[in-house]
C-alpha cells in the first residue's frame, strides 16, 4: 500500500505542477497578448476580404438579392459585376476557391446568408466539389471550421463547438493558437522584428468578383493536373459526405425561404479526363447532382458542355468573357423563374 500511495503522491504533484506550468504560461500570454499582432479571425485573407464586403454592404444597405457560392469555378465563372449591370437585382460571389461542399454549406448557411439576406442561392458544382477524399478540399474544411470567425458564426453549435468557442473567448493560450504554432514568427516578433506575412489570395473586386486573370493562354501544364490529381482528385469518391453537405444546404434554404439554382459548372474534356473513369464518373454525377437539385425543388442548369475549349483559363475555369455570357445566362433564367 505504500509503494501505491507514493506512486499517486507523485502523480498528483506532476499534476500539480502541470497545472501552475500552464496558469503560469497564461498568465504570461494575457500580459504579452496586448502587445502581439492580432490573431486573424478567418482562415484566409479571401474569407476575410469577403466577410468584410458583405458587411458593408449590409451597413449601408445595399440589397444583395442573389449570392452565388462554390468553389473557385463559382468564383472564377460567375460574374456579379456582369449580373449586377443586367437589371435591378445585385448579386454577390461568395465563391471560395478550394473549398467543396462541406465547406460551401457552413460558410453559406452561417455566414453569406445572414449577411446578405439573399432570396435566390446559386450554387455551382463540379465533380471535384463531390469528391469525398480530396485532400486539398478536407484542408480548407478543418482551416475553416477551426476559424475564429467560423466558431463565433456557427449556429446552433454542437457541444465540441461550444466548447472550443467557450475557450477561446477565455483562454489566451487558445486565443493565440496561430502564433504559438509558428516559433519562428513568434521569435521575430519577440526580437522586435517586423511582423511580415505573406499572403498568396488576391482581393475580391467588386461584389467578390474574381480580378485574377491576366490573359494567360489555357493552362493544362503538367504541373497544374499533378496538383489537381494529386490533391483534389486523389482518392476520386462521389455519394457520401460532400452530397449529403449539398442536400442539407438546399434543405435549410429552403426552409429559410431562399429559392435555390443547382448549376452543373462548365468543364473542359480535359477535366474529364482527371477523373478515374471520365464517361462513367461525369454520368454519375450528373445523376447525382440533378437528382439532389430535383429533390429539393431547385432550378437545375446543365452548364457543363456550354462552351468550347477557347473560352477557357484552364479546364476548370472560364476566361471574362465567357463568364459574363454564363452570367448573362443565369440572369435570364433567374428572370424567368423568379421574376
Amino acid at each position: 500500500m505504500t509503494g501505491s500511495g507514493d506512486t499517486m503522491t507523485r502523480v498528483g504533484r506532476a499534476a500539480l505542477f502541470a497545472v501552475l506550468l500552464v496558469a503560469v504560461f497564461e498568465l504570461t500570454l494575457r500580459v504579452a497578448e496586448p502587445r502581439l499582432p492580432p490573431v486573424e479571425p478567418w482562415s484566409t485573407s479571401e474569407v476575410a476580404a469577403k466577410v468584410e464586403q458583405m458587411e458593408e454592404l449590409r451597413a449601408a444597405r445595399d440589397d444583395i438579392d442573389v449570392a452565388f457560392v462554390g468553389s473557385s469555378v463559382v468564383e472564377e465563372s460567375l460574374d456579379p459585376v456582369a449580373f449586377n449591370s443586367l437589371g435591378e437585382e445585385t448579386a454577390y460571389n461568395a465563391g471560395l476557391g478550394a473549398a467543396s461542399m462541406r465547406s460551401v454549406e457552413r460558410w453559406t448557411l452561417d455566414v453569406v446568408l445572414p449577411l446578405t439576406g439573399a432570396r435566390t442561392l446559386v450554387v455551382g458544382v463540379t465533380a471535384r466539389d463531390l469528391n469525398d477524399g480530396g485532400i486539398s478540399q478536407v484542408e480548407f474544411l478543418d482551416r475553416l471550421s477551426s476559424s475564429p470567425g467560423m466558431l463565433r458564426a456557427r449556429t446552433p453549435q454542437n457541444p465540441a463547438e461550444w466548447v472550443e468557442n467557450w475557450l477561446l473567448e477565455h483562454l489566451a493560450i487558445f486565443r493565440l493558437r496561430p502564433l504559438l504554432r509558428d516559433p519562428t514568427r513568434l521569435l521575430a516578433i519577440a526580437s522586435g522584428g517586423e511582423d511580415v506575412q505573406e499572403t498568396t489570395d488576391p482581393e475580391p473586386g467588386l461584389f467578390g468578383s474574381d480580378r485574377t486573370y491576366n490573359g494567360e493562354p489555357y493552362d493544362n501544364s503538367t504541373q497544374w493536373r499533378q496538383a489537381w490529381t494529386a490533391r483534389q482528385i486523389n482518392d476520386f469518391s462521389m455519394g457520401g459526405i460532400e452530397i449529403e453537405s449539398l442536400r442539407r444546404l438546399l434543405r435549410d434554404s429552403t426552409v429559410a425561404g431562399v429559392g435555390a439554382i443547382v448549376v452543373n459548372m462548365p468543364i473542359t474534356d480535359d477535366f474529364g479526363d482527371y477523373l478515374p473513369d471520365p464517361a462513367r464518373d461525369l454520368a454519375e454525377f450528373d445523376r447525382l447532382l440533378e437528382e439532389v437539385a430535383r429533390e429539393f425543388d431547385a432550378i437545375y442548369l446543365d452548364a457543363r458542355d456550354l462552351f468550347s475549349i477557347e473560352d477557357f483559363r484552364d479546364p476548370a475555369h472560364l476566361k471574362p468573357d465567357a463568364a459574363a455570357e454564363l452570367t448573362a445566362m443565369l440572369h435570364e433564367l433567374i428572370q424567368q423563374t423568379t421574376g
